[in-house]
C-alpha cells in the first residue's frame, strides 16, 4: 500500500477559492494518477487531497515493493515540479508525506 497527501493542505486550502482550490487539486491528482498508473499501481481511493493505491492486486506483482518505492520518489519529483505553481496560489511552501 502507498498513501500519499500534501503536507498542511488543509489549512492551505482554507484561503483559496473553491473553484481555487478543485483547479489546484485537479492539477495535482491528474499528475499522481499518471505517475501510479505508470508504475501499474491499483488505485483505491482519493481522501480529500490523498491518495491511496496498491500493488500485487488483483493480479501478481513480484516487484510490487520496487514499484512502490520508485512510485513514491517519482511522486516527490511530482511535488518539486507543482510546487512553484502551488506555492504561488497558497503563499506556503508545498510538501507531500509518503507511507509504503
Amino acid at each position: 500500500m502507498l498513501f500519499c497527501d500534501l503536507v498542511g493542505f488543509s489549512s492551505f486550502s482554507e484561503r483559496l477559492s473553491p473553484e481555487a482550490l478543485v483547479a489546484l487539486l485537479n492539477e495535482y491528482f491528474e499528475e499522481v494518477t499518471k505517475v501510479l498508473a505508470a508504475h501499474r499501481a491499483t488505485f483505491d481511493k482519493f481522501i480529500g487531497d490523498a491518495v491511496m493505491c496498491f500493488w500485487n492486486a488483483p493480479l501478481s506483482q513480484p516487484d510490487h515493493a520496487e514499484r512502490a518505492c520508485l512510485a513514491a520518489l517519482d511522486l516527490i519529483g511530482v511535488i518539486e515540479r507543482l510546487a512553484p505553481r502551488f506555492e504561488q496560489a497558497l503563499g506556503a511552501k508545498l510538501d507531500c508525506r509518503i507511507g509504503i
